[in-house]
């Protein structure tokens, strides 16, 4: 009876441990909407790990025509190296609205970088 106790007590352990890492990555990317023209883009914002000091930003491109996810894990690695980060869908993929062209790419680059 004590060692099934034990082994119940091992695995709630794990789960809480668990639970915890996860509720870190999710406090770690904030989902953005990032206003651009009569349409919007979506996008994360990851928030560096750096107390209350101000800290440099970047604009992560992920590929033309990008992807939904954090790639490669650079948002979170760059955060945890101490600088916020900013990745987006271009318009008309994965969620954004609008219509997916070279030229807008680039205005949608300028309103992610108006944003942060």
């Amino acid at each position: 009876m004590m060692m099934r106790l034990l082994k119940i007590l091992s695995l709630l352990t794990v789960v809480a441990a668990l639970s915890s890492v996860v509720i870190a990555q999710e406090r770690l990317a904030r989902e953005v909407v990032i206003p651009r023209g009569e349409h919007e883009l979506k996008g994360h914002f990851f928030v560096a790990k750096v107390g209350p000091a101000p800290a440099p930003a970047v604009v992560l491109l992920q590929g033309i025509p990008g992807a939904p996810g954090d790639v490669l894990d650079l948002g979170k690695r760059l955060s945890e190296a101490g600088i916020h980060v900013l990745t987006f869908n271009y318009s008309g993929t994965h969620g954004s609205g609008g219509e997916w062209t070279l030229a807008n790419d680039q205005d949608d680059v300028r309103a992610a970088y108006d944003y942060i």
